[in-house]
C-alpha cells in the first residue's frame, strides 16, 4: 500500500499538558554590520569548530564498544507482520538496553509489513505489545477488522505513554491515544460490539501537590467508526449513595490536613475530581463543604481556581462542562499556573519569629 493511501487518525492527542510535546517558533536575532558584535566573529568561528569537533568525537564509539540493530517480529496477523528495530550498545561485554542503561537516547522503530511490502513506520522509544491488552488480531473496535495494540513509552520518571490501535484494513487505520502518565485499559461498557477505553487524566500532576499527591480522575472513550473519542455518556456516573458519601467524608476528615501548608490531601482531591468527572458537581461541592476544615482558609478560592481556572485549560473541559451544566468558557484572564509549593490562598502563612 502506498504511504499516501494510509489514513492516520489521532484521537485527542493530549489529555492535559502533553508532556514533552511542544511547538516553538524560531527566533532569529541579528545585529547590524557595524554592531560591536562584529569583532567577536574571528574568535567565535574557530571556537565553534573546536566545540563541534569535540562533540563529534564524544559521539564516536569508544574502544570495545559496538552498536547493533536488533530486529524482532512481535506480531503476525494474516498477511501483516509487526517488526521492531532496536538499537543496542555493547561495551566490554556488557549489554546496555535503550531504556535503562544506555549512555545516549536511542529510539526503537516499528515497521509494519503486508506480505513483503513495508506499509508503515512508527518511531518511538520503547515500543512493545503488552500482555494485558487484547492479543493481536482481536477486533477491539468492533468494526469487523482485526486490530493490533502497541504501547510506546517515552522514558522518564513520570512520562509518557502513547497507545496505538492499528486497524488492519484497507487503508491501514492508525488510532493513537496519548495519556501522558495516566493509565489506559480496555473494557466492555455499553454492550455493543467492540471494547471501550478507560483512561485516567494526568492533568493535575503539576498542580497544588505535585506528582506524588496528584489526583488521576477517570474518563472513558468510545469508538466512533474511525477513531476513539472521550464520551460523556460512558464517563457519567451515578451520585454516591449517602452511606458511601459519609464514609468518604469521614475518611478525609480523619486524614492529615496541614494547616500551615498549601498541600491538600490526595484523597480529598481524588474524590472531588471523580465526582466532577462523573457529572456530579453538586455532590462534589457538598463534599468540599463537608470535609474542608473550619480553621483552614481559602475554600472559596480553591473552588474558583479549580472550576474557573485549572479545569478550563483541560482538553476535555467542554465535555466536563456539558456534563455538569457549566458554560463552556475559557479560563479567566487572571488565572495563572502557580509553581508547586507556592503560597496558595488556602495556606496559613507560618508565624513570624519575633525573637
Amino acid at each position: 500500500m502506498a504511504a499516501a493511501a494510509q489514513r492516520r487518525i489521532i484521537a485527542s492527542a493530549s489529555i492535559g499538558r502533553q508532556k514533552g510535546i511542544a511547538f516553538h517558533d524560531k527566533v532569529i536575532a541579528s545585529t547590524k554590520p557595524d554592531a560591536p558584535m562584529r569583532r567577536y566573529v574571528p574568535i567565535a568561528i574557530p571556537a565553534l569548530v573546536v566545540l563541534t569537533g569535540a562533540f563529534l568525537m564524544s559521539c564516536a564509539s569508544r574502544p570495545g564498544e559496538r552498536t547493533e540493530i536488533e530486529r524482532e517480529e512481535i506480531a503476525v496477523v494474516g498477511d501483516y507482520r509487526f517488526v521492531t528495530e532496536q538499537t543496542v550498545i555493547y561495551e566490554d561485554g556488557v549489554e546496555y538496553d535503550n531504556i535503562y542503561k544506555s549512555p545516549m537516547r536511542l529510539e526503537t522503530i516499528l515497521v509494519i509489513y503486508k506480505g513483503e511490502q513495508e506499509i508503515h513506520r512508527e518511531e518511538g522509544w520503547r515500543i512493545e505489545i503488552e500482555d494485558r491488552h487484547p492479543k493481536p488480531g482481536t477486533d477491539v473496535t468492533g468494526d469487523g477488522s482485526p486490530d493490533v495494540i502497541i504501547t510506546d513509552y517515552s522514558g522518564g520518571a513520570h512520562c509518557c505513554f502513547t497507545y496505538y490501535i492499528f486497524e488492519l484494513r484497507e487503508p491501514l487505520n492508525i488510532i493513537s491515544i496519548y495519556t501522558g502518565d495516566g493509565s489506559f485499559s480496555f473494557d466492555e461498557l455499553d454492550g455493543r460490539p467492540g471494547l471501550e477505553v478507560v483512561t485516567t487524566d494526568d492533568f493535575y500532576t503539576e498542580w497544588i501537590n505535585g506528582y506524588v499527591g496528584a489526583p488521576f480522575p477517570h474518563f472513558m472513550w468510545r469508538y466512533n467508526g474511525s477513531t476513539y473519542e472521550p464520551d460523556p455518556d460512558l464517563t457519567r456516573q451515578q451520585p454516591l449513595k449517602e452511606a458511601e458519601f459519609q464514609r468518604l467524608v469521614q475518611q478525609v476528615r480523619d486524614g492529615e490536613w496541614p494547616a500551615s501548608e498549601s498541600y491538600l490531601p490526595r484523597e480529598f482531591l481524588s474524590v472531588t475530581l471523580e465526582l466532577i468527572y462523573g457529572g456530579n458537581l453538586v455532590q462534589a461541592l457538598d463534599f468540599i463543604q463537608a470535609t474542608w476544615p473550619a480553621q483552614k482558609p481559602g475554600q472559596a478560592e480553591f473552588v474558583a481556581e479549580l472550576l474557573q481556572c485549572r479545569m478550563r485549560d483541560n482538553a476535555i473541559w467542554p465535555m466536563l462542562a456539558e456534563m455538569n451544566g457549566l458554560p463552556v468558557e475559557k479560563a479567566r484572564s487572571d488565572c495563572r499556573d502557580r509553581e508547586i509549593g507556592e503560597h496558595k490562598p488556602w495556606a496559613i502563612p507560618a508565624a513570624k519569629d519575633d525573637g
